[in-house]
């Protein structure tokens, strides 16, 4: 529950022009939690047309946190695009499209509360996977 308060908090902050601010290590986990939960062994099932919208041919996508305290690997996610499906694990490795900021961030870009472009995203690499994503990687 305190990923999903945490992001409708942000909603309603967004939505009053007030700043959002939620700890780096909490965003962190509501990324894998996300991630889990679109790449998951019932993903499939639930979301067929989306499980199959995101199968690809070897893709990368990487996401690093850049908190100042730092999160370590909990802060790195490598999320595999294959034709059997998505995988994900946390590391860091060359990806196609790289994906860098603050973990509150970086965990609002990829609910579609901000956009990829967001000042505070920085984008490396191919920004097609971006504009891919979004729209088949809902829950």
């Amino acid at each position: 529950m305190v990923h999903e308060t945490s992001v409708h908090r942000a909603d309603v902050a967004m939505t009053v022009g007030e700043p959002y601010e939620v700890a780096p290590d909490v965003a962190a986990d509501g990324i894998s939690e996300w991630l889990d939960l679109v790449t998951g062994p019932g993903a499939a099932e639930a979301r067929p047309e989306a499980a199959e919208a995101l199968r690809g041919q070897g893709q990368k996508l990487h996401l690093h946190a850049t908190d100042p305290r730092g999160l370590g690997q909990a802060g790195e996610w490598m999320i595999h695009r294959e034709p059997d499906g998505v995988t994900w694990h946390h590391g860091h490795q060359k990806a196609d499209t790289a994906l860098r900021g603050p973990a509150a961030d970086l965990l609002l870009a990829f609910l579609g509360r901000i956009p990829w472009t967001d000042e505070r995203i920085e984008v490396l690499g191919d920004t097609s996977l971006l504009d891919h994503w979004p729209r088949h990687a809902t829950f």
